[in-house]
């Protein structure tokens, strides 16, 4: 999983999956550490207990990711870009 990238980006078509509960598991591969400081405690409770599969514009919503793009072979982008989601560097002191 993504969840400690610094960009998390996605496809409007994804589905996300906490569903370890649904296998009988407890979770892991950080999520109990990533998740909640990423979507906040309430949500990752309701998906990782719930174990339901979670649409793209929801984990948007909740910000599971910062970015959404189109399947293949179309140019729009939903929230910008990451190539020009930045400026470039800035200057931390001038002189």
């Amino acid at each position: 999983m993504t969840l400690p990238a610094d960009i998390r980006i996605s496809s409007d078509t994804a589905k996300f999956g906490f569903v370890f509960t649904r296998r009988g598991l407890v979770p892991e591969a950080c999520s109990t550490w990533f998740l909640p400081r990423v979507v906040g405690i309430a949500t990752a409770v309701e998906w990782t207990v719930g174990g339901k599969m979670v649409p793209a514009d929801e984990a948007l919503a909740r910000g599971l990711y910062a970015r959404s793009f189109p399947p293949a072979g179309s140019s729009t982008v939903r929230s910008g870009s990451p190539a020009n989601s930045s400026p470039g560097p800035h200057r931390s002191r001038s002189r």
